[in-house]
């Protein structure tokens, strides 16, 4: 018969191990229902935001040796104090370091299960605390709108696609419209179906982030989007994005014949959407039963590399910023020419709807609509994404006049690296 310090061992191996494997599943079956983890900054996460940062692919770990471990037992409690050591990223930066880890174990009937995790630092600080690497860094995308380009469609897209992709930018967006919505445009200009098109630059890129910059969550129904997402990511290799808003652009909905009800409905909508999208990637197939939708077996296979990262669009303070602290990664607010006033009073009410939620918002990634000036170098854009990052954004997302060109792609490349050395 296996003793009790043996059953614990063991279950912290298997802890550690489904870590590096970012096995949710298992995490949650190895845990309490009030698990808490208490990590090495002094964070606390419940058990829902702890395994979301695994599903969401922001935590990343590579390596994760539990060592010099010692185990004390009190009747149906446990305790055990030992050395943490990891390699991994948090949302692409490395997170690398040796703490002391002390986990809490219940025991409940025939088992042993972990309610709580306490990371300190050995040695001091951890070393993704020193003020070079903590110093927010600014992602840097480009939004493609406008397919007008003279002397061939197809060529000019993928040289785009193929640039971003070379240069290091983060994502590449494209808009989800029939009918042509950019700026400057025509609503008869030449548009492309956003997931065709994402699925064909899938395969023409091996890095750059893939989405929408959105879906309007009223014209497709939620299983086909969710489908078309997972498939982009699986196709992909893992970089999709689901980027999604209620939607409002009632000209194009009227001229297709696609639906977009009052704007409550539309919100309503919208939330459905999103705990669909969550289920399904879960691959929970028990019958959801909304107040719109009612799906009797979602099926969603395969499923995603990793759970698709969500970006919901919009600034509404009380409607769209609270979806976003209850199911996003991600936001998108706009560049509004005001130094930055309007930015940090929207990110104050995220920061609220988070509080209230129990959500941490360092965990949603904030990201701003900006439009690259004629004639602005690589030098000024990267003192600009400086000035964002002192709003307390994360991810510019650039669109220009017209439709984008390599070189302003390339350009955009130069000023990430500028941005981050």
């Amino acid at each position: 018969m296996r003793s009790t310090e043996s059953e614990i061992r063991d279950l912290g191996a298997r802890w550690a191990d489904a870590e590096v494997r970012g096995d949710t599943e298992a995490l949650n079956a190895m845990t309490t229902a009030d698990f808490t983890l208490v990590g090495p900054l002094g964070f606390v996460l419940g058990k829902p935001q702890w395994l979301q940062r695994y599903r969401g692919g922001e935590l990343v770990t590579g390596k994760l040796d539990w060592s010099e471990v010692d185990v004390r037992v009190y009747g149906a409690a446990a305790v055990s104090v030992g050395v943490h050591a990891q390699e991994g990223t948090h949302q692409g930066h490395r997170v690398d370091g040796r703490f002391r880890v002390t986990h809490v174990f219940v025991r409940d009937e025939d088992r042993w299960l972990i309610a709580g995790i306490h990371l300190s630092p050995i040695g001091g600080p951890p070393p993704f605390e020193t003020p070079r690497k903590m110093r927010k860094i600014m992602r840097i995308s480009i939004s493609v709108t406008d397919f007008s380009w003279p002397g061939g469609l197809v060529d000019n897209l993928l040289e785009v696609a193929r640039t971003a992709d070379a240069t290091g930018l983060d994502t590449l967006w494209v808009a989800d419209h029939l009918l042509q919505a950019a700026p400057g445009s025509t609503p008869d200009s030449e548009m492309l179906e956003a997931y065709t098109t994402l699925g064909f630059l899938a395969s023409a890129t091996s890095r750059i982030r893939l989405g929408t910059m959105v879906s309007a969550a009223t014209f497709r129904a939620p299983a086909l989007l969710v489908k078309a997402v997972t498939t982009l990511d699986v196709l992909s290799r893992g970089r999709a994005w689901l980027g999604i808003g209620a939607g409002y652009q009632e000209d194009e909905a009227r001229a297709m014949g696609l639906s977009l009800p009052p704007v409550p409905e539309r919100f309503e909508r919208l939330e459905e959407t999103l705990r669909i999208a969550r289920r399904m990637w879960d691959g929970d197939t028990s019958a959801f039963a909304g107040r719109y939708y009612r799906l009797e077996r979602p099926v969603n296979n395969p499923l995603p590399v990793r759970r698709p990262k969500v970006l919901i669009g919009g600034t509404g303070p009380k409607r769209t910023l609270r979806l976003v602290a209850e199911h996003a990664d991600a936001c998108n607010l706009f560049d509004i020419p005001d130094g930055g006033e309007t930015v940090r009073a929207q990110l104050d009410v995220l920061a609220r709807h988070c509080a209230d939620v129990g959500r941490p918002v360092e965990e949603i990634e904030k990201t701003i609509a900006t439009r690259l000036a004629p004639g602005e170098s690589s030098k000024d854009f990267a003192r600009r994404c400086g000035e964002f990052a002192s709003w307390g954004l994360d991810h510019a997302v650039v669109i220009t006049a017209g439709p984008w060109e390599p070189g302003a792609v390339a350009l955009l490349g130069e000023a990430a690296s500028l941005a981050a050395a």
